[in-house]
């Protein structure tokens, strides 16, 4: 699905085995990992796309989404996992 950066970032602090406060979510965002990411994009790199795995209760894409948010995007896509088969 399509979403914003901030939703992504939501979903991610409720997807927890204990759900987090966005705040707490962000705590493990490493800025100097995003200003990486972010030269990377601008000179053409493609980035992976973000998961939420509600089944396992895991995330991958933080820093991708802030990467977004700090370039002004206003969706990016995400997988997201909602049952195990």
């Amino acid at each position: 699905r399509m979403v914003s950066p901030d939703h992504y970032i939501k979903e991610c602090a409720r997807s927890r085995i204990i759900p987090l406060s966005v705040s707490d979510e962000l705590h493990g965002v490493y800025t100097p990992l995003v200003n990486e990411y972010i030269e990377k994009a601008r000179k053409g790199w493609k980035m992976p796309i973000p998961v939420i795995d509600y089944v396992n209760h895991t995330q991958e894409g933080r820093h991708r989404a802030m990467v977004a948010k700090r370039l002004g995007l206003k969706k990016i896509p995400v997988l997201f996992v909602e049952e195990a088969r």
